[in-house]
């Protein structure tokens, strides 16, 4: 049945989304450099030589991904931030939510240098204009949060947010030895450092 290839557009939305869901669960667990086509074959009922039906290489595999988490990330921020909100809720349920993106940080770690570098400009400028609906929505959440702020404000705020992002995941994994030394002191818990970052950052958004 693995080998049997999609005869519609709703049997290849599915096997697609049968090699994603593969693709993300060994990410969970395994290094991205330790993952390849045949390990997430092995995941799906899908043969190998079947999956170049849907992707070529797993870097396309882990761009669907991405803009699959970028999407759900969406539905999450609309729904959390439907009215203003002070700026300590909107910094709490924001830190919250984003330590909840377990898989959108991990990606965010293999993305430049493994995606980026391996797909070439014409996947990444499709990409960016699938996932735009998701900047869209920050832009418009943060348009609402801070209805006074300087555009000029707010725009660093996103940059700085994205690199915040980018942090994420070399963060959380430190080691033992790394969280308890003394350059740290003691180390709280990661919501508790993503909230009190997210504090500074919009400091200057009146």
């Amino acid at each position: 049945m693995g080998n049997l290839r999609a005869r519609n557009k709703d049997e290849i939305t599915a096997r697609k989304e049968n090699i994603i869901s593969a693709a993300a669960e060994l990410l969970l667990t395994e290094n991205y450099g330790n993952i390849t086509l045949a390990t997430i074959s092995e995941k799906t009922n899908i043969s190998r030589p079947s999956m170049y039906n849907y992707y070529k290489t797993k870097e396309e595999i882990f761009l669907d991904l991405m803009v699959r988490e970028y999407l759900s990330w969406q539905s999450e921020l609309e729904s959390l931030f439907k009215r203003k909100v002070s700026r300590e809720t909107f910094c709490k349920q924001l830190a919250g939510s984003l330590i909840k993106q377990h898989l959108l940080i991990r990606l965010f770690s293999v993305r430049q240098f493994q995606l980026e570098k391996k797909l070439g400009d014409d996947k990444m400028k499709s990409f960016y204009e699938t996932v735009k609906p998701f900047f869209d929505t920050f832009t418009a959440m943060l348009n609402k949060q801070f209805p006074n702020a300087e555009k000029s404000k707010l725009d660093m705020f996103k940059i700085q947010f994205t690199l915040y992002c980018y942090s994420v995941y070399p963060v959380s994994q430190l080691s033992s030895w790394e969280s308890t030394d003394d350059f740290f002191g003691k180390v709280p818990d990661f919501e508790t450092i993503y909230y009190k970052g997210l504090m500074l950052l919009t400091s200057e958004l009146k």
